[in-house]
């Protein structure tokens, strides 16, 4: 209840704006690839995903937020070998939820009267997201499939330059670089008992570009529209070794690969501003 009684005040000492809601959809291009220790290329998927991404943002005098949840899902055709180094082709069915928080800082003052709220086309930024990644290999004729599950903490710094602000379109192109500490990677071989892997620290970049239409959509209630690129390119070292047990008795040595992925995101989004 004490909460409740002074966020309003807080709010408002914070010259907070009113929160905008989108709601985006599009495709998403995922490349995933794996190396032995020598960097010799041991798999490779790839594939198209159906994107879908709902976002919330907010202004708190010239800093802006964002906090985002993204869902990707579909399939990658999948070449790569078997632990015995027998080539196998196959597909993958993937599944990945992402939660981003992330703000914005301008380099110049507030201007009320810009639409993008600053006199400087120049911002930097910060963001903390966390990343599961649900992977299922399907069978072959020689191969039992098996399921994945990775998990992973990513920070990153980023930077914002607006290159167009007038009339109602606005064009702004960012980037992030950034990575994270050693995530999991839950498996469940075939004939074995499920296991947790670690995997290697990550590094991460990133680029994007955004237009948004309808200047009206800074007016409280108004509706407006955003159209997205967006690209990652990110590598997970490999892990440690750890125990493969078959009713807990050790019978054989398991690791996860280096592991570099890298996506592409072209998406609409419609917004309301509350």
């Amino acid at each position: 209840m004490g909460l409740a009684l002074a966020l309003p005040g807080a709010v408002q000492a914070l010259d907070c704006g009113a929160p905008t809601l989108s709601l985006a959809t599009g495709r998403e291009h995922s490349r995933w690839e794996e190396f032995n220790p020598r960097g010799e290329p041991l798999l490779t998927e790839r594939g198209w995903l159906q994107h879908t991404a709902l976002t919330g943002t907010g202004r708190c005098g010239a800093a802006s937020w964002q906090a985002q949840w993204a869902h990707s899902q579909g399939s990658r055709h999948y070449d790569g070998q078997t632990q015995t180094g027998t080539p196998v082709q196959t597909s993958s069915r993937l599944r990945v939820d992402a939660l981003t928080l992330s703000g914005w800082q301008p380099l110049g003052a507030l201007d009320r009267e810009n639409p993008s709220g600053t006199t400087s086309p120049w911002a930097w930024g910060a963001r903390l997201g966390w990343r599961q990644t649900d992977r299922r290999i399907a069978s072959t004729s020689t191969a039992r499939g098996y399921p994945e599950r990775f998990r992973a903490w990513q920070l990153a710094l980023g930077a914002r330059w607006r290159l167009h602000d007038a009339g109602p379109w606005r064009l702004s192109a960012s980037g992030w670089a950034g990575g994270g500490p050693g995530g999991t990677a839950r498996v469940s071989l075939p004939n074995a008992d499920p296991l947790t892997l670690p995997l290697g620290h990550n590094r991460l970049l990133a680029l994007g570009l955004q237009l948004d239409g309808d200047a009206r959509g800074a007016q409280p209630g108004a509706w407006s529209w955003q159209l997205r690129l967006e690209t990652q390119q990110e590598t997970t070292a490999a892990g440690s070794a750890r125990a493969v047990t078959r009713n807990g008795v050790p019978v054989a040595v398991a690791t996860m690969p280096e592991i570099r992925q890298r996506q592409t995101v072209l998406s609409a989004a419609l917004n309301r501003r509350f």
